[in-house]
């Protein structure tokens, strides 16, 4: 079953999506497209040829298509290929593609299990026909497609592990300020204790994870105070501190100038900073 259908114009378009269990011998192409095209093998096999050459694909394997590549695949005779595919354009694509660890110059790549990706595919067909507005559940079931694959295709991209949990707690930081994110919730999250959480974050960032949540907190509120829009009290709660005079005292401790004194800073004649100072390391 496939679906094709348009999405999100400029950004990013989910132009196709579907799952087949192929006939012995199905024969696509050779043909190109407009938009990048992935496919999933989930059982079975198969062969698919593009730019000169031929790859044989079996399940936990997928294939690229880039746009305007011209290519053609085939079912085995003996044993057909059962696969899945999205397709996608937009100014978002290629980053997201890259992101993923896909790229041209090696088109066949890993994707693991077969479950996972069928259900993302499930719910995205689902989503597609049955939401109002269809085409933003397609284009995350698209995210989830390419998050899954980048999972398998692009392990160097992760890097140390050390980076990818930095990564993801500044997420989870970034996401939680104004509820006044603690240390215990940050390695709660991560699945670490305190004293791992520690040395992840003085290896990658030379700061304690209290120093790195106080940091971004002091950041936060200096951009919501350069903006100029909110009270003083209303960038404290913003920023998960108690009251405009919690702010107050560490927004002083770290830059040196009471939160009042930086907006009129910023609003009031003279130049405005390019980008928010950086708070005193051991503040």
């Amino acid at each position: 079953m496939s679906l094709d259908y348009g999405g999100l114009p400029g950004q990013l378009r989910v132009d196709a999506l579907g799952m087949e269990r192929c006939a012995p011998g199905h024969r696509y192409g050779p043909a190109a497209r407009e938009y990048t095209l992935i496919h999933c093998v989930f059982s079975g096999k198969g062969e698919f040829f593009a730019d000169g050459k031929r790859y044989v694909l079996g399940a936990g394997q997928g294939f690229l298509i880039c746009p305007r590549m011209l290519a053609s695949y085939r079912a085995d005779e003996q044993d057909p290929w059962t696969y899945g595919w999205m397709g996608y354009s937009g100014a978002l694509a290629a980053g997201l593609t890259a992101r993923a660890g896909l790229r041209r110059e090696a088109p066949v790549f890993p994707v693991g299990e077969a479950a996972p990706l069928v259900e993302i595919l499930r719910r995205a067909q689902e989503e597609m026909a049955g939401l109002r507005l269809g085409e933003l559940g397609a284009a995350g079931g698209l995210l989830r497609f390419l998050g899954q694959i980048g999972q398998y295709a692009a392990p160097e991209q992760a890097g140390p592990p050390q980076e990818e949990y930095l990564r993801k707690a500044a997420w989870y930081i970034q996401s939680k300020l104004e509820e006044g994110v603690g240390v215990e919730e940050v390695a709660g999250y991560l699945g670490l204790c305190r004293s791992q959480l520690f040395r992840v974050v003085k290896a990658a960032s030379g700061l304690s994870p209290r120093e790195w949540i106080r940091r971004a907190r002091l950041q936060r509120a200096a951009q919501l105070l350069e903006d100029g829009r909110l009270s003083l009290e209303q960038v404290a709660l913003s920023c998960g501190y108690g009251g405009a005079a919690q702010l107050g005292q560490a927004f002083r401790k770290a830059y040196g100038q009471t939160p009042l004194a930086y907006r009129r800073a910023c609003h009031g004649g003279q130049a405005r900073p390019e980008t928010p100072p950086q708070p005193r390391d051991g503040e």
